[in-house]
């Protein structure tokens, strides 16, 4: 069975030389990011390494405008993490 496309972009983040808040940085955008986004970053990161420092520069801000523009996904995910983060206490 192929993997799909968010499984192999995070496998290829955590492969990469990038430091672990920009690896988490990425996580975060894959459970936010539609399939589409997810190939385009894929593609664009396994044709040219360069790419994956430069959109990862820019990925906060990313992550803020899908935040603005998709708040039923983020509720959902800081929910989650809430959840979990009452597990610890």
């Amino acid at each position: 069975m192929e993997k799909d496309t968010k499984t192999k972009l995070i496998e290829y983040i955590e492969n990469s030389k990038l430091n672990n808040d920009e690896k988490e940085l990425w996580h975060l955008f894959v459970r936010l990011s539609y399939d589409h986004e997810d190939e385009a970053v894929y593609e664009a990161v396994t044709e040219d390494t360069d790419s994956l420092n430069l959109l990862t520069a820019y990925l906060r801000e990313k992550i803020l405008h899908m935040k603005k523009t998709n708040s039923k996904a983020w509720r959902a995910l800081i929910a989650k993490e809430s959840k979990y983060a009452e597990l610890l206490s």
